[in-house]
């Protein structure tokens, strides 16, 4: 054609067959790495994922340890949770509390209104 001006299957005549074939193997890298790059990810993402759900269940595990539901002192009401230590009660400080004592079997306030009631 004058003018310089091609075919495209013209085009293509003039590439090689050597260049077709590295083209396919840069393909096939290409593809590999993708597909690498794609698992790598996914496998990450399912890591943290475990860390994270790991390091929530030791937290929750740890807040189950605050003794302050099973306390004399602890008052079940939210203005005033604690007699002894209001600031610290149910926290993580409260976890070691050396005024800890154990609920007795029967409620102090209930025996008190029984025996006014008698």
């Amino acid at each position: 054609m004058p003018g310089g001006l091609e075919t495209p299957t013209k085009f293509f005549d003039f590439i090689t067959q050597k260049e077709r074939i590295c083209n396919q193997e840069l393909e096939m890298i290409a593809v590999i790495f993708y597909c690498f790059c794609a698992w790598t990810v996914t496998i990450l993402l399912a890591w943290k994922f475990m860390v994270s759900f790991q390091k929530g269940m030791s937290y929750v595990n740890r807040l189950h340890e605050i003794p302050c539901h099973a306390c004399e002192y602890f008052t079940n009401d939210y203005r005033l949770k604690c007699t002894v230590r209001p600031m610290t009660a149910c926290s993580l400080e409260a976890i070691a509390c050396p005024d800890f004592e154990p609920k007795t079997a029967y409620c102090k306030a209930c025996s008190k209104s029984c025996h006014q009631l008698n």
